[in-house]
């Protein structure tokens, strides 16, 4: 998988699932679909609609109690939140020590982030931390997240990402 589209709930659903379905179609099973809603009561219907369209992308969970709502097993979690019956769990790395964490918990792979500087805030740490991870957890697929562009996915991959996550540039 090269690519990771991220959903919001800021952003329109139809437009969301609009651009799943364009992703599934043009590059298969190289893109994911992480519904990320972090909101106490998320929208699962559109949770729903995205599984239900997908025909060859893959569909991470942004939860357990998403995964488990929808009927999925895939989540991204916190390391210490993993349920015992996900068969793919990626979590967070913001920190070389985070990410041995997670793999150590059984992360598959890893969403290294925030890389460069957002919108909201000034979190940065560079793709260096990429490479930082990379040499803890040289078996791990990892994901540069966090302000990743089309002029610096590029960065991304020569630091050791294996793909992108991508959220603002794609909405």
């Amino acid at each position: 998988m090269r690519l990771w589209l991220v959903t919001d709930p800021s952003i329109d659903a139809e437009l969301i699932l609009d651009t799943a379905l364009r992703l599934d179609a043009s590059y298969g099973s190289a893109i994911g679909i992480w519904f990320r809603d972090k909101r106490p009561d998320p929208d699962l219907a559109l949770a729903k609609r995205l599984l239900g369209s997908m025909q060859h992308a893959r569909f991470l969970a942004g939860s357990s109690a998403i995964g488990k709502a929808v009927g999925v097993t895939a989540v991204h979690e916190p390391t210490l939140l993993f349920p015992s019956t996900a068969t793919a769990c990626s979590a967070p790395a913001h920190s070389e020590t985070e990410a041995e964490a997670a793999v150590a918990a059984g992360a598959q792979a890893l969403m290294v982030s925030p890389l460069f500087k957002r919108k909201y805030d000034n979190d940065e740490a560079g793709v260096s931390l990429v490479t930082r991870v990379r040499t803890v957890v040289p078996n791990t697929h990892l994901y540069a997240l966090g302000g990743v562009t089309a002029d610096n996915a590029a960065s991304c991959a020569a630091a050791g990402a294996n793909g992108v996550a991508v959220l603002s540039e794609v909405w």
